[in-house]
């Protein structure tokens, strides 16, 4: 546990700490591993591995401006110049590299009033921390002047021997998303002793430095090539699926045809989702991957453009599953002509099709287009 506080007592504790005694942060962070979903037999299903800190950490430093060479050091300058309401000093102290000094900038000239020293932090104790890439990330805990005790994440970069604050988390993109996740299950407690069995495997890494990826382990059920569409699946556990795709063929071969108008397409389409779906919201956009020049990418469709996606296909089978908790995602082929791309469906414990898991973490995890490529590498 990291303590941040005033005290100049403190400070020379701190400096004879650091000199008798090695600082956490030269030591290497030890590999944690983190379950993000667990099957029906209790083995994790997809787990995570994560960089964090080693033991329990020292009290390191005070409420002073330090040199910011060690990412505790550029933490303790940010957070007095914020006190002090230095915005001079705040914009440099953010990094450049990946693009954090920008927004910053442009975050202060929108709400001033997050940096002009109003609000006074009398202490900040870092809770848990993690590495990944250049950056060091800090679940914190912020003790106002009233008080009152707030939850934040504070995210450091080091680069050239100089280390920076950085927005990492406040500019969301697929491996980010995933390090948000991975972290969140492993604030939860969510720790495993090591990782699983898996079948695949791959790496996510930040926007800036390559060392300490997050690596994702998914261990896969392997169920060959049931065939859902065209004709009726043989496993039951696969009906409403199978019934969904042969249905949405049969009502785009009648639109095809003239037989039916857009008010019939739409009646069908309820009747249809009403029977196979678990639940099911019509405002919501399907989300699937597409294939484009050997790559995939995610899309979102509307009902009718997702109709004609799926009923595009010349065959759909099962691939493979991937268990979690009360949910089953659904790894499929879609074959057209010589082209195959996988398709990502999730089902509940009676089969019916679901829109959105409880597990968000592993949703999240799983819909990346990281995990899709490593995926559709398995589904081929």
């Amino acid at each position: 546990m990291i303590v941040l506080i005033r005290s100049k007592m403190m400070k020379i504790a701190v400096l004879l700490a650091l000199f008798f005694c090695p600082a956490w942060l030269y030591a290497q962070p030890r590999l944690t591993y983190v379950a993000l979903g667990q099957a029906v037999d209790g083995m994790p299903s997809v787990t995570a591995s994560i960089y964090s800190e080693s033991g329990t950490l020292p009290v390191l430093m005070d409420f002073e401006p330090t040199e910011n060479k060690e990412p505790l050091g550029v933490l303790s300058s940010y957070y007095f110049a914020l006190n002090q309401g230095d915005t001079k000093s705040l914009k440099d102290l953010y990094f450049e590299g990946d693009g954090s000094r920008d927004w910053f900038f442009e975050d202060a000239q929108k709400y001033p009033q997050k940096y002009n020293g109003n609000v006074e932090y009398e202490k900040v104790e870092a809770l848990k921390a993690y590495q990944w890439g250049a950056y060091s990330i800090y679940y914190v805990a912020r003790t106002k002047s009233d008080s009152k005790v707030r939850q934040w994440v504070d995210v450091t970069a080091c680069a050239d021997a100089s280390c920076f604050i950085s927005n990492l988390l406040f500019e969301p993109d697929s491996a980010t998303d995933i390090a948000s996740a991975v972290m969140y299950k492993a604030n939860m407690g969510k720790v495993l002793n090591e990782k699983s069995g898996y079948d695949l495997n791959f790496d996510v890494f930040p926007r800036f430095g390559s060392r300490y990826p997050i690596t994702v382990f998914i261990d896969m059920n392997n169920v060959g090539d049931e065939a859902l569409f065209p004709g009726k699946s043989k496993d039951d556990r696969y009906s409403y699926i199978s019934e969904y795709l042969n249905s949405l063929s049969e009502i785009k071969q009648l639109h095809d045809e003239g037989e039916l108008s857009a008010d019939e397409i739409n009646s069908k389409l309820i009747e249809l989702n009403q029977r196979v779906w678990s639940s099911y919201d019509e405002q919501k956009a399907h989300r699937q991957y597409a294939v484009s020049d050997a790559s995939f990418s995610s899309k979102y469709f509307s009902e009718f453009a997702y109709l004609e996606f799926l009923a595009s296909f010349d065959r759909v089978s099962v691939a493979g599953t991937i268990s979690s908790e009360d949910d089953t995602y659904l790894l499929l082929r879609g074959i057209s002509g010589d082209t195959v791309q996988p398709l990502i469906f999730l089902i509940n414990n009676s089969g019916r099709l679901k829109q959105a898991s409880d597990n968000t973490a592993l949703r999240q995890i799983l819909m990346s287009d990281e995990a899709i490529e490593s995926i559709a590498d398995w589904v081929n």
